[in-house]
């Protein structure tokens, strides 16, 4: 009797000993996973607003083409379109446009307004989002962290299908800056990211 109760206490032991490494291994497992993503993931964003910071400081956006420009005239102005490189992670279908016009001032002066833009459509989320505006934070969500000194705004989009927008602003001395991420839903839905940068207006005889 006493042998069997020895032999019980040496049972009870080893599985309280085998338990105890079992959860120190999983925690030891998961603390590694941890700390192996988050390189990554901070390697990831870096490369986000490296090429965000690498766009912004090209001056001739126009070089994005990958195929000759067309040429319309629209509101009073000329605009120049045409199918883009993927300069941006994940990008595709990249369109480039540059619009510009002249806005007359007391009959006197004239500004030169010029606009360029490069838009990419992005992989949809494996997430359905029946509210465009989550839909728009997901989108922008890998990127958000590049524009911390950025002015930040969002609300809905205009259009056919239910869309929104959030778009982070930037001046400098010679341009305004934006980076703007659209999501549509419904039944059109699309992500589509539009880097935009628009000469800052001065007055000039005619």
């Amino acid at each position: 009797m006493r042998s069997l109760n020895i032999r019980s206490l040496q049972f009870c032991c080893l599985v309280t000993l085998l338990s105890a490494c079992l959860t120190s291994c999983s925690e030891s497992s998961d603390q590694t996973e941890t700390a192996s993503k988050s390189p990554h993931s901070d390697q990831a964003q870096l490369s986000h607003c490296e090429q965000i910071t690498k766009l912004f400081a090209m001056n001739d956006w126009e070089s994005f083409a990958s195929e000759p420009f067309k040429t319309n005239e629209r509101n009073g102005g000329t605009e120049i379109t045409a199918s883009a490189k993927s300069l941006l992670g994940g990008a595709h279908k990249c369109t480039i446009s540059r619009q510009t016009h002249d806005m007359k001032l007391l009959f006197i002066f004239s500004q030169r307004l010029e606009h360029s833009f490069y838009m990419c459509n992005f992989a949809l989320s494996d997430s359905i989002f029946d509210d465009p505006l989550p839909a728009a934070e997901a989108l922008a969500a890998p990127w958000r962290s590049c524009f911390i000194e950025w002015q930040e705004s969002s609300g809905p989009s205009s259009g056919p299908v239910p869309g929104a927008s959030i778009s982070f602003e930037k001046e400098n001395a010679e341009f305004l800056q934006s980076v703007t991420f659209r999501a549509t839903v419904g039944s059109f839905i699309s992500n589509r990211i539009v880097l935009s940068k628009s000469k800052i207006p001065r007055a000039v005889l005619p």
